[in-house]
């Protein structure tokens, strides 16, 4: 009960260096991961409290004699988008900081297929030498730290898991156990497929190019094929270089220009394909031409790729000739206010029947 004591007093006099310590480690550790080109969801940290740690010591089944000895006063929770990238985070600590091989367990190896619950990766370690050396983390010296790493999936498993308030099997009749299986069984798939999925989608945005290149026609309108027109000498690209011309302005950023939604926009009037988008985009040439000459009344300066498709889309809303479709086209896509859209769909609809005449 003594020793007890003195460690309480201990950790109490501590709690400040190991709250700096937990926010330091934290920030070290986002800015590792993102140099490591590594997203995460979040990176949280947290200090044992006093009264938890009073009541870790009071449990029979433990004995400490020094504050070093226990590992989870500071703590790193880890949660990752894609259970695949536990292993690369896990690379990560290894060669940053100084791992404890003894302490640390990677519980996704102990999983018994009948046992419920859902298991992450745990790693205690200390700041290495060579970043104790520093003036900015010498004071944490000697500190350990528990890092939890876990998928976004593992972690809503484990936080209802909590709220439930079992924490061993044995506790839970057979019936809801077999329900708890099932459930970890689902979820452990819908991470596997999560990370399939992730791997499918970086193997077409690699290779959607070259099937455009190829047959245009057979390549859906997507978010990434949208993209790829810009790395092959296409008629949308061709189109951007036209209203910058014509607006003077000049691409200020390589990002699109919300190509998610220009894409549901052209899907909107029926673009489903490349080959559609490209025919599109020749065909309207001086349409866009006509209506960017009409509607750009300054410089554009900067603005961002997909600014060709942006006025291309009004020539399609203008083509319609149709007073609701216009009003529906932009009230769906929510443009302009309601004060000014029937001003806009007035000059949009002008702008349609002059075109009409003209051909």
């Amino acid at each position: 009960m003594q020793r007890q004591l003195e460690l309480l007093d201990q950790y109490k006099k501590s709690q400040g260096t190991f709250s700096d310590f937990t926010a330091t480690l934290s920030v070290l550790i986002t800015t590792l991961l993102g140099s490591s080109g590594i997203q995460v969801h979040t990176v949280t940290h947290r200090f044992k409290s006093y009264e938890s740690l009073a009541g870790k010591l009071s449990r029979p089944d433990k004995t400490y004699d020094l504050l070093t000895e226990i590992t989870d006063l500071a703590g790193i929770r880890i949660t990752t988008y894609f259970a695949g990238d536990v292993d690369r985070i896990a690379k990560v600590l290894e060669r940053e900081f100084q791992v404890d091989p003894n302490a640390s367990v990677d519980k996704r190896k102990y999983i018994e297929p009948e046992r419920f619950g859902y298991s992450s990766l745990h790693y205690v370690v200390e700041l290495s030498a060579a970043r104790t050396n520093l003036s900015e983390y010498s004071k944490y010296q000697g500190l350990k730290c528990e890092i939890q790493v876990r998928s976004i999936l593992q972690h809503a498993w484990a936080e209802i898991e909590h709220d439930l308030g079992y924490k061993s099997a044995a506790g839970v009749p057979i019936d809801i156990r077999r329900r708890f299986a099932r459930v970890a069984s689902l979820l452990e798939l819908a991470d596997d497929e999560f990370s399939h999925i992730r791997v499918t989608l970086k193997e077409y945005e690699a290779t959607v190019a070259a099937k455009i290149s190829q047959s245009p026609t057979d390549v859906s309108l997507d978010l990434a094929s949208f993209r790829a027109l810009y790395e092959i000498d296409s008629h949308v690209e061709r189109l951007d270089q036209l209203v910058l011309s014509i607006g003077n302005g000049r691409i200020g950023s390589q990002d699109d220009l919300r190509a998610d939604t220009l894409v549901e926009r052209l899907h909107s009037f029926g673009v489903a394909n490349i080959g559609q988008l490209e025919h599109i985009a020749q065909r309207e040439v001086e349409a866009v031409s006509a209506f960017v000459a009409l509607w750009v009344e300054e410089e554009l300066g900067p603005v961002s790729r997909g600014i060709g498709i942006f006025y291309l889309l009004y020539v399609l809303a203008a083509s319609t000739k149709s007073k609701t479709s216009i009003e529906e086209y932009l009230t769906k896509f929510n443009i302009g206010t309601d004060e000014d859209r029937p001003m806009l769909i007035d000059k949009i609809l002008e702008f349609g029947l002059s075109q009409s005449g003209a051909d």
